[in-house]
């Protein structure tokens, strides 16, 4: 699905968008990780919170009902969200990154490419489910019922309901007596739904040409405001009054007035030039990207990263709110920037809420014209360069990983031109380079420049080397903060052999380091094999043929090859990356190729070549031989067994995101580094975060319950400590029934009575399985029988406390142990 987000992905991948996808299949995660954020933030998901703290994936259309809550087509994630006047943030409709056509109330509904949504007088919420073709309706409850069209079918249909058919609906409005509004781009009409649900051709034979841009409003009296775009290719021109014989194209954004009786009037039009050959008129305007109309008539317009205030009766317009520069500052009229403004909704208190598509948030414009945000997280916000702990740091691109013995990263920051490293704990700080500057030069710290640097491997002491793509050089760190230039001349591509600054490389991409310290480098169409004394030779591939050929040294051939890693036996392995393929291929160490997994783009888990990947730009190798893949464009960490055996670890395809999460929970944004430590543990760039990932298993019992005596009165209680890198559930059982409530960690008796004995477990659970604990038995005495009172008048005295006192504190005193043991646990 093409997506205003798309600009973001590092360029290398851009041509990769036009490869063709097999349809997914199920991942099974037999062996599923868990990935937390290690550092870096993102401004795209789908998580719910309030204000900053949530994130949207795209977000194209918003509604507000009568109690002022807001309601958003957050497209990319499939779904529609809803954001209280307080900024809270939950999913109302849908299942985040789960496309379908399900009706059903909240989580239990899917859509497919949601584009805009409205709402009637009684609150409920009408959308165009573009890619289902329907039409479909959300009550305040959450319900959602498909209201017109069949899913998956196109048509044009008119009729009741379902009967009806649509071809790609796109913009929604609904009018003061409850007539629905749909413009339709593969039909190009607007329809019109009764309320009773009778579907008509209200206009047709309407142009339009981008798949974004089709809003409709309707005012009071039945008139429909039509915002389109265009194409009109004229063959000839002028300029300076000359004839040219050249087609130009140009895209025209028109807003048309459609009468109830079907009378079109053009009140707008702006004219974009889109293709010039000589390229001397420049763009004009932007498409007009939504319309609505306000209470007294008048139309507010979105359109060229502006708000604009349009009056039909005279034609005037003004600027209500932004500066027309892409960009995501709050503030007043004048000085507020959009990105890629797309969804508007207004209340009547005139304050204007935006899906600001580009910036992945939603905005709100006061009546006083002070632009604010609602919720979400704009990408400037999230990207940038900035040390500090977890989610305070900031990277541009983090591309390249890699991991040292003492769980340090190291990240190559593409777009900033530096080295960053993380602690084992997310503390982030710069290596070496200076953040936006780019250069060849060598020397310490931050005297040092790199260019567009992408791969990363670390040695066993420490040393640190860079594929400096830019300058076609690879770059060597020390332990102290030194760099140098290891192997390549700066400025200088190409393909020779030779010692050190000898050799020629054409944009090195991956590197990895083997056991004996032998550098492995992807360039060109070739792979190379630098020696520690600094000689560069070629291991395989042929630097003038390009192709997919397995075989030896330089009979084979490659195309793209990206990612690159080395196992225990000297055996190196290459991702391969191109439009049309993405392959895993072996390389032995005589240089030897063969082909391990892959082929054309795709997504299947499987046994070598029937399994497919789609841009799998990052390659690691654990101390057994498996294989850790960032599978880019399937946004999945995938891992490779040394049979050949290919599975998903994490991540969802076509579910761009930033979440946290075990398996399918995990969401990627184009993972493109992957690194795996001694200890197996993975560190994945993704988007504008490094993330850490471990195998997620079922819970297990470190400390047991353990039996105990005491007498009816006494305190005591059982304790477990657990150990899980998911959330933990705990029920407890006595004589093998739960105990109603007793869900903690511990369970405490006091006092103790004599029914309370039995035999005691406790089930420990979370997503991937349960265990359950040994058997405790608690044993209840018969309290003692205080002894007879002596006679006389003693002075009294309190004396020592008794030994079922003592007891009775010291077991108390286990259970206080273990709760304080379980709480410093990192689960």
């Amino acid at each position: 699905m093409t997506n205003p987000a798309f600009r973001f992905i590092p360029l290398f991948l851009a041509g990769c968008l036009a490869a063709t996808v097999q349809l997914p299949a199920a991942a099974d995660y037999a062996l599923p990780y868990h990935f937390t954020t290690l550092a870096g933030t993102s401004s795209i998901g789908s998580q719910n919170g309030t204000h900053v703290a949530a994130r949207f994936y795209s977000p194209r259309a918003v509604a507000r009902d009568s109690a002022g809550n807001t309601f958003v087509v957050d497209n990319g994630n499939h779904t529609i969200r809803k954001i209280t006047p307080s900024s809270s943030v939950t999913t109302f409709a849908g299942a985040p990154g789960l496309s379908g056509s399900a009706d059903g109330t909240g989580a239990a509904a899917r859509f497919d490419d949601p584009h805009d949504i409205t709402v009637d007088s009684a609150d409920n919420l009408y959308v165009t489910d573009t890619g289902n073709h329907t039409i479909r309706k959300i009550t305040p409850a959450g319900v959602v019922t498909t209201l017109a069209g069949l899913a998956g079918v196109t048509g044009n249909n008119d009729g009741p309901g379902t009967l009806a058919r649509f071809n790609s609906p796109l913009g929604i409005t609904a009018d003061a007596t409850g007539n629905i509004f749909v413009t339709e781009s593969g039909n190009n009409t607007i329809r019109k739904i009764t309320p009773a649900g009778a579907v008509s051709t209200f206009a047709r034979n309407l142009t339009f040409r981008d798949p974004y841009y089709y809003a409709i409003a309707a005012d009071a009296a039945g008139n429909a405001y039509v915002a389109r775009y265009i194409t009109r290719t004229y063959s000839n021109y002028s300029i300076n009054g000359v004839l040219q014989a050249a087609e130009v194209a140009t895209d025209i954004g028109y807003l048309t007035k459609v009468a109830p009786d079907g009378t079109l009037t053009y009140l707008l039009q702006s004219n974009v030039i889109v293709f010039h050959p000589e390229g001397q008129i420049p763009p004009i305007n932007t498409p007009i990207t939504d319309v609505l109309v306000e209470a007294d008539g008048e139309l507010l317009l979105a359109v060229n990263g502006r708000i604009v205030h349009f009056v039909p009766a005279t034609g005037t317009s003004s600027v209500v709110s932004g500066s027309g520069i892409p960009g995501s500052a709050d503030g007043n009229a004048a000085n507020a920037q959009f990105s890629g403004l797309l969804g508007l909704a207004v209340d009547r208190e005139g304050v204007i809420t935006i899906a600001d598509t580009g910036n992945n948030n939603v905005r709100r414009i006061s009546a006083n014209g002070i632009s604010g945000t609602l919720a979400g997280l704009a990408l400037d916000q999230a990207s940038g360069f900035a040390d500090g702990s977890g989610s305070a740091a900031r990277f541009q691109s983090p591309v390249g990983v890699a991991v040292d013995a003492a769980g340090n990263t190291y990240v190559a920051d593409h777009a900033s031109h530096c080295i960053r490293k993380v602690g084992p704990t997310g503390d982030v700080t710069l290596l070496a380079g200076s953040p936006g500057v780019a250069g060849s030069v060598d020397g310490r710290a931050t005297a040092a420049r790199f260019s567009s640097p992408r791969g990363v491997a670390v040695g066993a002491d420490g040393t640190v080397f860079v594929a400096d793509s830019g300058n076609h050089t690879i770059r060597r760190i020390s332990p102290t903060g030194e760099t140098d230039t290891y192997a390549g001349s700066a400025g200088n591509a190409g393909t020779e052999d030779g010692p050190g600054a000898s050799a020629r490389l054409d944009f090195p991409r991956g590197v990895a380091l083997d056991a004996a310290g032998n550098l492995y480098v992807t360039a060109g169409s070739t792979v190379r094999k630098i020696t520690p004394a600094r000689e560069v030779s070629t291991l395989a591939g042929n630097p003038t043929a390009f192709g997919f050929r397995d075989g030896p040294g330089s009979t084979a051939e490659f195309t793209w090859p990206t990612g690159i890693a080395v196992d225990a036996s000297g055996n190196v392995y290459v991702t391969e990356v191109t439009t049309t393929i993405a392959r895993l291929r072996k390389i032995t160490p005589a240089g030897v190729v063969t082909t391990l997994a892959g082929g054309d783009p795709g997504t299947n888990d499987g046994n070598g070549l029937a399994a497919r990947f789609h841009d799998p730009v990052g390659l690691a190798c654990d101390g057994t031989g498996n294989l850790f893949i960032a599978d880019s464009f399937n946004q999945t960490v995938r891992r490779v067994t040394p049979q050949g055996t290919v599975t998903t670890l994490a991540g969802l395809v076509d579910a761009p995101g930033s979440s946290d999460g075990a398996g399918a929970e995990a969401r990627f944004y184009y993972p493109q580094g992957i690194a795996v430590d001694v200890a197996g543990k993975l560190r994945v760039s993704s988007g504008t975060t490094v993330r850490l990932g471990q195998a997620a298993t079922g819970p297990t019992i470190a400390i047991q319950p353990e039996g105990k005596s005491v007498t009816v009165g006494a305190t005591t209680g059982f304790g477990v400590a657990a150990t899980s890198f998911l959330p933990l559930t705990y029920q407890w059982q006595k004589n093998g029934v739960d105990i109603a409530g007793a869900t903690e960690a511990a369970i405490n008796f006091s006092p103790v009575t004599a029914n309370q004995a039995g035999d005691y477990t406790v089930i420990v659970s979370n997503s991937l399985g349960s265990v359950t604990s040994a058997k405790a038995t608690l044993t209840v005495l018969a309290a003692p029988v205080p002894p007879p009172a002596s006679g006389g008048g003693g002075s009294g005295g309190g004396g020592a406390p008794s030994s079922w006192f003592m007891f009775g504190l010291f077991g108390l005193g286990i259970v206080r142990g273990i709760r304080a043991w379980c709480q410093k646990q990192t689960l």
